[in-house]
């Protein structure tokens, strides 16, 4: 008789993040925007950072976010821990550690001047040794934001390198979630995993799920998104990783998906209008993961991490790193849902 398939662990993890809104690029006229861009506020309610707690709270399911900490050097460690204040006040979610390096170009009190003349870089790949000093930077102002240190790492635009994992073992941060193979693809095959964990310098590198969805031009690499791929595609992986015993699964969305600027920018109203169709996607997840917690554990990396650790890693480029192949019209699926929604009154 076969053994009957236990429930898989399912993450969904949200990088929690300021709106740097175009200002490195246009310094003149545009700033960074703080708390309200988490908020994203129609003039009623928040429908970016508010409908997320209100959607995970009214089924019961918690997640990890990832607090983005360099914003710190522009508005402050107080501004930052607005979010972190809000998002443990919703109940028990995760808090876990996420760094964009292009925000340590406000550390120059002149950068209006200064951004003008420099080659801009945001990834965390290629950093070689200063990787280590940027982390240790990144681990501080985050303990002073949360009061204490993380467990997990998350690089910003899912760059990131093996350099970056040594760091991180050299800081003593056993966990790392940075892979995500259809945002970057990693220099080293060690990291080009598609769901399953693999352990680097003794780092436990859990990535965000990916899949292969086929078009007429051959496959394309995407990543599990809310904003990137529709309900009908998502509930298909979500069945195939609990028939073929895959996770923990990992899902990336922000709050910026669910509402977009009213005006022509950002900064123009502060207002905000919902994006009907993510939040839909957001909703029916939600609905899901709460009806079939017989199959669906959703846990977040602080509750799952020492059981994922203590499960025995694949090498990476085993064929055990199985991969899910979205079905051939989930582009013409994800069109659809587009075109339905806004139909919708």
């Amino acid at each position: 008789m076969a053994e009957p398939r236990r429930p898989i662990d399912v993450c969904i993890t949200i990088d929690a993040e300021y709106d740097i809104n175009d200002s490195l690029e246009k310094p003149e006229t545009h700033s960074p925007l703080g708390f309200s861009s988490m908020l994203r506020s129609d003039g009623e309610r928040s429908q970016g950072l508010g409908f997320i707690l209100d959607t995970l709270g009214g089924h019961g399911l918690p997640a990890t976010f990832f607090v983005e900490v360099f914003c710190a050097h522009f508005f402050g460690t107080g501004e930052v821990r607005r979010m972190v204040d809000a998002i443990r006040a919703a109940g028990p979610h995760d808090l876990q550690l996420h760094a964009h390096p292009c925000w340590r170009y406000f550390r120059d009190p002149e950068w209006r001047r200064s951004v003008k003349t420099l080659i801009k870089n945001d990834s965390w790949a290629g950093r070689g040794d200063s990787a280590l000093p940027m982390l240790r930077e990144a681990i501080e102002l985050f303990a002073a934001i949360t009061g204490g240190p993380p467990q997990v790492f998350r690089s910003g635009n899912l760059q990131v390198d093996t350099a970056v994992h040594a760091a991180l073992a050299q800081l003593g941060i056993p966990a790392s979630s940075s892979v995500g193979l259809g945002l970057s693809m990693p220099e080293s095959p060690a990291l080009r995993r598609w769901l399953q964990p693999t352990r680097i310098d003794g780092v436990l590198e859990v990535p965000v799920a990916a899949y292969r969805e086929p078009g007429l031009r051959g496959d394309r690499v995407k990543c599990l998104t809310i904003t990137g791929t529709a309900w009908p595609v998502t509930r298909r992986l979500l069945d195939w990783a609990h028939r073929m015993q895959r996770g923990p699964l990992v899902i990336l969305t922000h709050a910026s998906e669910f509402a977009t600027p009213a005006g022509a920018c950002a900064s123009e109203n502060g207002r905000y209008r919902t994006d009907p169709l993510n939040q839909a996607r957001l909703r029916a997840l939600a609905a899901f993961l709460a009806r079939e917690r017989n199959r669906f554990n959703t846990t977040t990396f602080a509750a799952g991490l020492a059981t994922w650790q203590a499960t025995p890693p694949a090498d990476a480029g085993q064929a055990d790193d199985a991969v899910f192949v979205a079905p051939r019209l989930a582009r013409l699926t994800r069109a659809v849902e587009t075109a339905w929604t806004r139909l919708r009154p």
